[in-house]
């Protein structure tokens, strides 16, 4: 028995810490994107004359763009999930209302 508990531990363990990692990694591989986008942007912008601010700022600028955009799209989601929920419950409680009484069915 505690063998099972050990085993159980360890690869409770293995996975929290393979989950950590992918998080990490993911946002590491994030970051150094923006941080890619934003040298590129900020090249663009000089070349065209126009004044680009620095790496970071461009970086944080997109950064926070992004987290704005994916704060909407989650509430939005929500919002689908619960309109579906509202008009499920609607039309459940339709077929309720319109089926026959069971009492008619006992009395047959």
């Amino acid at each position: 028995m505690s063998t099972v508990g050990l085993l159980f531990s360890i690869s409770k363990g293995g996975v929290e810490a393979a989950t950590s990692t992918s998080a990490l990694d993911i946002h590491a591989k994030s970051d150094a994107q923006l941080q890619t986008l934003a040298e590129s942007m900020q090249q663009a912008m000089l070349a065209q004359g126009l004044e680009a601010g620095t790496t970071s700022e461009l970086q944080s600028l997109l950064k926070q763009h992004l987290e704005s955009q994916l704060e909407e799209s989650m509430s939005v989601d929500q919002s689908q999930k619960t309109n579906l929920e509202e008009t499920n419950q609607l039309m459940l409680a339709e077929e309720v209302s319109s089926a026959p009484p069971l009492i008619s069915f006992c009395n047959k």
